[in-house]
């Protein structure tokens, strides 16, 4: 489907998200760093590429469901095969590299000492780990991306079948940040601790109001349905309350890079920039889950093995230099290792998804 002319541009998307992640995870890679402040504030902020991958994620869902509206006879049962096939392999995968790489033993996550134990094992095989935050980010670093998308995907049914105009994506998303403040306000006493502070921020609890946004997104850009002119007031509501008190009552950082989300899509909807939709990043975002999982190793491989430790260094220039290569290196070795992954695994078990659901469909016919 993303490889209709008009949406190559959410494929780019996928991949200037990775590749954000790559860079801000660079970033922090290095313990002496002298950047200048503008280099530093642009690759700390590469962060952001995790909300857009749940932003383009709420938007194709939504993008997918309405392409097959009436043409399956068990739509919902296909829909979350579809989903198992598409995020299982590359996780069960990463599941099993990382035990080969780090072992069963304790490893120090933020302020605590993890132990990977059969129960951290069976929680992320069984996708409930996101319930707990010592299990969080322990056996697949960066897992928690994971285990949000997966709870979206079984909020999803529930979604599509009550959102369909832009209006009532605008109130789901004022309900999102409804329970986000909630979730906050009763999660807040305990945030002393680190590992805990991480955990509010992963939770798909705090991640629930970019998938609104790229519904909303998806209506009114794809969809060209536009909100009611009422449905907008809560909106201003909330803005002139942060104003006022100063602070990310409601529209926390990443919530207000969703509306930058929204606006980008708008315009690349409309018109082609070769600068962000062009070939590589079309691929680069294909081949992004893949990316995702196996930039880790690079970046821990570049730590443990103390690569770039006698790189020149101490200096602004030096030092964007040497980011510069080691990003170049992260990302080139994963691309390329996940293009195999991406063939080798990722299209054969979403294929292997396909068959069973046609096999399905058959003998219902």
């Amino acid at each position: 489907m993303n490889s209709h002319p008009n949406l190559k541009y959410i494929d780019a998307l996928r991949g200037w998200s990775i590749l954000g992640v790559i860079l801000c995870h660079a970033y922090y890679l290095f313990d002496n760093q002298s950047f200048p402040a503008i280099i530093g504030n642009v690759l700390k902020n590469g962060s952001s590429g995790v909300e857009l991958f749940f932003f383009v994620s709420a938007f194709t869902l939504f993008l997918s469901l309405d392409s097959l509206a009436g043409i399956e006879k068990n739509p919902w049962r296909n829909y979350f095969i579809r989903r198992l096939f598409r995020i299982a392999p590359m996780f069960y995968l990463s599941i099993f590299v990382s035990l080969v790489y780090f072992g069963f033993g304790p490893l120090q996550y933020y302020d605590k000492t993890i132990t990977i134990d059969h129960w951290n094992i069976i929680a992320h095989l069984s996708f409930t780990f996101g319930f707990f935050p010592e299990f969080i980010n322990s056996l697949v670093h960066g897992g928690w991306t994971v285990s949000t998308e997966v709870y979206f995907y079984f909020l999803l049914p529930f979604l599509y079948l009550r959102i369909k105009d832009s209006t009532k994506a605008l109130q789901f998303f004022y309900l999102t940040l409804l329970i986000r403040l909630g979730f906050k306000l009763v999660f807040q006493p305990f945030e002393t601790e680190k590992i805990l502070h991480a955990y509010s921020f992963e939770s798909i609890l705090n991640q629930l109001p970019l998938f609104a946004l790229g519904i909303f997104c998806y209506l009114i850009v794809y969809k060209k349905e536009n909100p009611s002119l009422q449905s907008l007031i809560p909106f201003l509501f909330f803005f002139f309350t942060d104003l006022m008190l100063q602070r990310d009552v409601f529209f926390g950082e990443h919530i207000r890079f969703g509306f930058l989300f929204i606006l980008l899509v708008a315009i690349l909807h409309s018109y082609h920039l070769p600068l962000v939709v062009n070939p590589f990043m079309v691929l680069l975002g294909k081949v992004s889950y893949s990316v995702y999982f196996i930039h880790v190793f690079f970046l821990y491989g570049i730590k443990d093995y103390l690569i770039f430790k006698g790189f020149p260094s101490g200096t602004p220039l030096l030092d964007t230099i040497r980011l510069i290569c080691a990003s170049a290196v992260i990302l080139l070795g994963s691309f390329s290792i996940a293009y195999f992954t991406y063939k080798w695994i990722e299209e054969p078990t979403r294929n292997l998804g396909k068959q069973w659901i046609k096999k399905l469909e058959n003998k219902e016919s």
